[in-house]
């Protein structure tokens, strides 16, 4: 993966996902969720800005994990793997269709 494909998705496209899911529940989102996506951006973003993420993995994102599992420096920590069967294709496809019709919308308002 090229440098300019990591900030894209590690940051860009993450962050996006973030807040459309903060709109999208008003404010009552789940903090495992948040704590998860976190973790993972963390873990992403990495091998491309080492200094910055290790400092938030150690003074920010580990303190709010209780009785964590997770390693003591982000280094050490694996890359990020979900399982298939936790995955609910339906509300993906629902997803890009609303996305799609909200393009739809938008171009033909111009």
């Amino acid at each position: 993966m090229r440098h300019r494909d990591v900030m894209k998705y590690g940051f860009d496209v993450f962050n996006h996902f973030i807040e459309e899911y903060r709109l999208a529940t008003k404010g009552n989102y789940r903090k495992d969720l948040i704590l998860k996506f976190i973790e993972y951006q963390l873990v992403i973003m990495y091998p491309i800005t080492p200094h910055m993420c290790e400092m938030e993995w150690f003074n920010t994102f580990r303190p709010l994990k209780e009785n964590s599992h997770l390693a003591d420096i982000l280094s050490r920590h694996s890359w990020p793997i979900e399982e298939m069967k936790n995955i609910d294709y339906g509300v993906l496809d629902s997803y890009d269709y609303i996305e799609k019709l909200k393009k739809d919308i938008r171009q033909k308002l111009k």
